[in-house]
C-alpha cells in the first residue's frame, strides 16, 4: 500500500508543479496575471501532497 502512496504522491506532485510552469509561462509569454486561481490552485495542491504524504508516514 505504501508503494502505491507514493507512487500517487509522485503523480500529484507532477500535476501541480505542470499547472504552476504553465501559469509562469503564460505570465511571461502573454502578460496573463501571475497568482490567479490557476497558480493558486497548483500551489494548493503541491502544500496538501506534501502534507498527507507527511502525515501518512
Amino acid at each position: 500500500m505504501k508503494i502505491v502512496s507514493k507512487d500517487i504522491f509522485k503523480i500529484i506532485m507532477v500535476i501541480g508543479f505542470i499547472i504552476v510552469f504553465l501559469n509562469l509561462f503564460y505570465f511571461f509569454a502573454f502578460k496573463d496575471d501571475l497568482l490567479n486561481k490557476n497558480t493558486m490552485s497548483g500551489i494548493l495542491i503541491i502544500i496538501f501532497s506534501l502534507y498527507s504524504n507527511k502525515k501518512a508516514k
